[in-house]
């Protein structure tokens, strides 16, 4: 069986950044930054808590002028304090809860704002990021990527990088630590493990909405997090992209990146890969199936909803149960396509074809099997009372309606 490599993409479209990943010759994710702006997704500020909510266990956190941030208060158990409120708050740098009007706490954004909901934060769980290894702050203990397979190098890498555990800080060992030099990966957590001890050390005396630590451009940390083995190609067609990619790379000691960064002349991403096209199907409300059905995909503010239909398909005398499948099948497969292209996360009610729950049973773990290998975590939970299927997807970043919001009545159209 042949393993098909993805290929990376990078360019510019409009007055945005595009980040594409494409399956032999299909792109199957898209993801756009605006070039006037960067994602907050990963940054750490010293955030002042405005107010708690009890009875919704959270607490709103500003963290830069006119921004506020949501901190769910099981995020917030163990919390750096800079400054308390003096009105029963801990002492400054004290991990003690509970958290009070006016503390100013270190804080790092963990999901975008999406919809009229505000960003997520934590205020526990503090990571520092690199491209082979993680330092995790409040979270101890070493873990290990668990797509790295081979026992003995697991056994290998918790005997070597347990030395760098404390009462304080963890160790997750990345996939791509596999496959590069041991010197590389001591030297990148060496570095992570100064990076979170300068922010502890400093934050005490930091104002609040301070950014303490920026994350790189969304376009630099989706060529950190790559895996090696998945990827064949990276492709850009902007130069500017391309010395910044290359940058990283030789920052990093990632020669092995470096050897597959391309930079191929002006539009030609958007000329080969048909991206105009691509982008206008990711905004059309109705996909069609090869079989002649289609489905309607509906954002909400609470949740998305999936109309499958059988549209122009040919039912035959007698085939009401074999056309309910073929379209309800093909259906799984373009859900689970249009999931990932589009980012459409948290709550999915998908309305099938009526089936017997025998097929009924059969469709859902067919499902289950073209959702499982999102990158994003995404479960087929089961079928509600009004024989809708319930779909979650985990909310990390914005869906690409949201992404390219100035563009998107026209896209619709």
């Amino acid at each position: 069986m042949r393993i098909l490599k993805d290929k990376l993409l990078f360019t510019v479209y409009k007055e945005y950044v595009m980040m594409a990943r494409s399956t032999d010759s299909e792109i199957v994710e898209l993801q756009f930054e605006p070039l006037a702006g960067e994602s907050i997704l990963g940054n750490m500020y010293i955030g002042r808590v405005e107010n708690v909510v009890k009875n919704i266990n959270a607490a709103f956190v500003s963290y830069a002028k006119g921004e506020i941030a949501y901190l769910p208060l099981e995020e917030a158990e163990s919390p750096f304090f800079t400054e308390t409120s003096g009105a029963g708050g801990s002492a400054p740098g004290s991990n003690k809860l509970p958290v009070k009007q006016g503390d100013n706490i270190v804080i790092q954004i963990v999901n975008e704002a999406i919809k009229t909901k505000q960003p997520k934060a934590t205020a526990s769980f503090l990571d520092f990021t690199g491209r082979y290894a993680v330092v995790t702050y409040g979270k101890t203990g070493l873990g290990i990527s668990s797509k790295i397979t081979d026992k003995n190098l697991r056994k290998f890498f918790t005997e070597e990088f347990e030395r760098y555990l404390t009462d304080e800080y963890g160790i997750l060992i990345r996939t791509n630590a596999a496959n590069v030099d041991l010197e590389i990966i001591h030297n990148e957590i060496k570095s992570l493990i100064k990076e979170a001890s300068f922010i502890k050390n400093t934050s005490a005396s930091r104002m609040h909405h301070t950014l303490l630590r920026a994350e790189e451009k969304a376009y630099i940390t989706e060529l950190r997090n790559i895996n090696l083995l998945e990827v064949s190609e990276i492709i850009t067609d902007n130069e500017q992209i391309f010395n910044e990619l290359n940058d990283y790379a030789l920052k990093y000691d990632a020669a092995s990146v470096k050897d597959i960064i391309t930079l191929k002349e002006p539009d030609y991403i958007k000329n080969v890969f048909g991206i105009e096209t691509v982008i206008k199907h990711a905004f059309s409300e109705r996909v069609w199936l090869k079989c002649g059905g289609y489905i309607v995909i509906q954002p909400t503010e609470a949740l998305t909803v999936i109309d499958v239909n059988s549209g122009k398909y040919v039912i035959k005398k007698n085939d009401t149960n074999e056309a309910a499948r073929r379209v309800n099948y093909e259906a799984c497969d373009m859900i689970a396509k249009q999931l990932r292209l589009r980012n459409l996360s948290g709550i999915i009610l998908v309305d099938f074809i009526d089936m017997n729950d025998e097929e009924r049973n059969k469709l859902l773990k067919y499902l289950r099997s073209k959702v499982e290998t999102d990158k994003v975590k995404t479960v087929v939970v089961d079928v509600t009372k009004l024989y809708l299927v319930e779909i979650t997807r985990k909310k990390i970043k914005k869906p690409i309606y949201e992404q390219l919001n100035l563009l998107y009545n026209d896209l619709k159209r």
